[in-house]
Formats: structure tokens, C-alpha cells, sequence
């Protein structure tokens, strides 16, 4: 199963996926004094990945193809980069390691661009969707 958290644990508190009930925040304050603000990368989203699937049977030894894509984005410009200071875009391809005789987490990097000119109150939420795709392969 693949899935975006919180941390890197065995236990992982999961990013709701659906339901907005959880979802991914990064903080930015505006005060309207022109150009635009970069909201702190967050360092709390880890792709995660164990050998379960679905239906549990077969066991999942490793995925390939693991991506996370922006669907869509409100209110800012979203980026994902995989070292929260270079190559930051709409797509990022991620690298888990083999999930055979333990879960892997992967740390990834996302940041939130906000116009600061006056024409976005100062309290305001931006929202986005994203997608987490991979390909299974059997242990």
C-alpha cells in the first residue's frame, strides 16, 4: 500500500485521501505589501510504502513507477520537490526502496507560492489534490 504521512514510522499517521478530513498544510502569512511569500516547505510528508495490498494476497515486494502529481490547485502555486531546495515542479518521481521484510518512507518536500499584493485576504486556505500513483510487483 501506498500513502502519504505525517512521519516515517511503523505506525504512521496517515494524510486523509478522499475526505479533505486531514489534510496537508503549510502556513503563510500575508500582509498585502506586494510581490508574493513562499510558505515554509513542509518537512512532514513522506511517501510511504509496506508489502500489503489490497486484497493481501500476493505479498507486495517492491512498487515501481512511484510518482506524486498535483491534480489540482486553488488559491497558490504548489510545488513537490524531492530535496526542499532544488527542482521543484507539478510531478516528482520517487525511489522506495524494496518493501519485502520492512515498510519504507520516503521524505518529500512541498511548498505553497501566495500572491502578497493585497488581493488575497489575509486568512486564507489554499487547497490542492494530489496523486500518488506506483505499480505493485509481487515478492
Amino acid at each position: 500500500m501506498l500513502r502519504l504521512t505525517k512521519d516515517n514510522t511503523a505506525t504512521p499517521d496517515f494524510y486523509s485521501f478522499g475526505d479533505a478530513s486531514d489534510p496537508i498544510t503549510i502556513p503563510v502569512t500575508l500582509d498585502g505589501s506586494g510581490g508574493s511569500v513562499i510558505g515554509t516547505p513542509s518537512a512532514s510528508i513522506f511517501v510511504w510504502a509496506d508489502n500489503l495490498n489490497g486484497d493481501l494476497d500476493p505479498l507486495v515486494g517492491s512498487y515501481t513507477g512511484v510518482s506524486v502529481t498535483m491534480v489540482s490547485e486553488e488559491g497558490g502555486d504548489w510545488e513537490l520537490s524531492l530535496d526542499g531546495a532544488t527542482l521543484w515542479g507539478n510531478t516528482i518521481s520517487v525511489m522506495v526502496p524494496s518493501v519485502a521484510a520492512s515498510f519504507q518512507a520516503v521524505q518529500i518536500y512541498l511548498r505553497s507560492t501566495v500572491a502578497n499584493n493585497g488581493t488575497i485576504a489575509t486568512q486564507k486556505f489554499t487547497a490542492l489534490k494530489l496523486r500518488l500513483a506506483g505499480t505493485e510487483v509481487a515478492a
